[in-house]
């Protein structure tokens, strides 16, 4: 299946799906990489400049305005983000199939140079990067959103700490994990990236209980502990979950 480009299909099915019940928001575009742990090396693995050299694997996301993320490259821990720039926007272009005209692409300071400002001209892409040497909290701009995501990735296992050697196999298990914040979010099922609450649907998180008093017993008063709620039962949350 990872040959075939199942997952990248199923993917580009949840974001018509997301498309068509709440809409894509494609006039803005943030793309940036995140270094995760990739142990038993392989074809997307490399040292490491974040983790003492060792062994790394590098993600470039591309995200609408949201945070949904649209498309994703995977390459050595040691590739600089500027060309991986290229791949990203077109693996997300293939994804969407059509982007509309005046498109604002958020980039940090990483982009700031002339071969990433060339990179955005040839789909008519307007970039908004920020400079070198500006302190980021005056720049932030739109492109939190994809660090947002990016972090929301890691809380899976198989995401987290890759180690299949193989780089489609890589690819397959990065494209289920895009594939669920569209279809929480589209299914109402929680607060997905750009949602009220920001939360991001991890299949982590934990459902507070108000503490409950029990009927008073012939000696003390029990206080029950909150509850915490049974994992995300679902297929592919237990699959990237293994850790």
């Amino acid at each position: 299946m990872a040959h075939a480009g199942v997952a990248e299909r199923v993917h580009a099915a949840a974001l018509r799906a997301f498309d068509l019940v709440i809409g894509l928001d494609l006039n803005d575009v943030s793309v940036d990489g995140c270094i995760t742990k990739a142990p038993c090396g392989g074809d997307a693995a490399g040292p490491s400049p974040v983790d003492r050299a060792k062994g790394g694997l590098k993600r470039s996301t591309a995200t609408e305005g949201g945070g949904i993320p649209l498309g994703i490259v995977s390459a050595p821990a040691n590739r600089h983000d500027p060309p991986l720039l290229g791949p990203t926007l077109d693996a997300a272009l293939t994804q969407v199939k059509a982007m509309p005209d005046g498109v604002i692409a958020h980039l940090d300071a990483a982009y700031d140079n002339a071969p990433s400002r060339a990179v955005l001209e040839e789909p008519g892409f307007t970039g908004e990067i920020s400079r070198k040497g500006v302190p980021a909290p005056i720049q932030v701009g739109k492109r939190w959103v994809v660090e947002r995501t990016n972090s929301w990735m890691n809380g899976y296992g198989r995401v987290r700490r890759c180690t299949d050697r193989d780089g489609q196999i890589v690819d397959f298990y990065l494209y289920p994990a895009l594939c669920l914040p569209p279809v929480v979010r589209a299914c109402g099922l929680g607060a997905g990236p750009g949602g009220a609450q920001d939360s991001g649907p991890s299949p982590h998180a934990r459902r507070a209980v108000p503490n409950q008093l029990a009927e008073p017993g012939p000696h003390r008063r029990k206080t029950l502990r909150p509850r915490r709620a049974m994992r995300t039962r679902c297929a592919a949350c237990r699959l990237l979950c293994t850790k």
